[in-house]
């Protein structure tokens, strides 16, 4: 079972934080908010549920919603 996890390019986490002293929607500061707990958690999807205060599948749904797409890890080499 392979897994997915949050990658983000140092670009967009870098316009992320700029524009996060700008006034913005609320739609887009929740979709900040998700983005800064999905990479303080590394990716960990759980963890970052956790920190926002809602169950995994209403973060799942949040990610949907704000159309957030996870990438594939990349296997290592001797790994199973």
């Amino acid at each position: 079972m392979s897994k997915s996890t949050f990658v983000f390019s140092r670009a967009d986490v870098i316009r992320s934080l700029r524009q996060a002293d700008q006034p913005c929607s609320l739609r887009e500061a929740n979709r900040r908010h998700i983005i800064l707990a999905l990479l303080w958690s590394g990716g960990n999807r759980a963890q970052a549920a956790r920190t926002l205060g809602v169950t995994r599948k209403g973060l799942y749904l949040m990610i949907r919603r704000h159309g957030l797409k996870a990438q594939r890890r990349k296997r290592r080499r001797g790994s199973k």
